[in-house]
């Protein structure tokens, strides 16, 4: 049973074993969360995004936590940031995963406008991605009338 159950394993599927306790926790590389409030600092946009969130005219879902702005205790970024790409493939080319596993990384640290567009367009640009992982649907071939 478990035999038919088993698929294709490849070196891109598998990941280094660490202690368990180590997987609870989940935080962004404090390199990258100093760049990031580095950047919301000078954009006049994520400013005033802050100033509403403290003059309380957003969501509660809205937070100003040490300079960072979250939303729903993520990080949010600006849909144009540059940090986006240097996030992407932080999280992506670690293991090249795809889509959606990339998407369950990153949504639970981050969040910006058109997040799941990014992440699949990044992941099928990517061209390891691309060489190493099959597709396990066959062609549906010509249709058949009833």
């Amino acid at each position: 049973m478990a035999g038919r159950l088993n698929t294709v394993v490849d070196a891109l599927c598998r990941r280094a074993d660490s202690s368990a306790h180590l997987h609870a926790i989940s935080q962004p590389t404090p390199m990258l969360l100093e760049t990031i409030k580095t950047e919301h600092s000078p954009v006049s946009e994520l400013q005033e995004l802050s100033q509403k969130i403290t003059a309380g005219h957003m969501p509660s879902a809205w937070r100003v936590r040490d300079g960072v702005i979250t939303y729903r205790h993520h990080i949010y970024l600006s849909p144009d940031s540059p940090l986006i790409a240097a996030v992407l493939s932080a999280y992506h080319n670690s293991y090249h995963e795809g889509i959606q596993k990339t998407l369950f990384c990153l949504r639970k640290d981050f969040y910006w406008d058109g997040l799941k567009s990014a992440v699949t367009a990044y992941v099928t640009a990517c061209t390891i991605g691309q060489c190493n992982k099959v597709e396990h649907l066959s062609p549906a071939g010509v249709l058949q009338p009833l």
